[in-house]
């Protein structure tokens, strides 16, 4: 979920920074790249059009979300009202 929350970038600490991680991401650059560029077209954060995706899948049967700030329940409420049926 982090590299779809718009966490792809690599890093120079933490876990993310770990080598599997960094190669799993370079494996995956066009995939993120495409993600990236459907959320510019929906002018809209990653992780908001994760969570908007999340929200819009049956199959996903707990979507569980804990915003710490005003920010994030901003953009949980967006991910709310986010409709994929903007790019047809």
């Amino acid at each position: 979920m982090e590299v779809l929350g718009g966490k792809a970038h690599f890093h120079t600490s933490g876990r993310r920074n770990m080598d599997f991680i960094q190669e799993r991401i370079r494996q995956h650059q066009a995939q993120i790249d495409a993600y990236l560029d459907l959320c510019e077209k929906l002018k809209e954060e990653p992780a908001v059009v994760a969570l908007a995706w999340l929200l819009a899948n049956p199959a996903v049967t707990a979507r569980i979300v804990g915003p710490r700030t005003e920010e994030e329940l901003d953009s949980v409420l967006r991910a709310v009202n986010l409709s994929f049926r903007k790019m047809q």
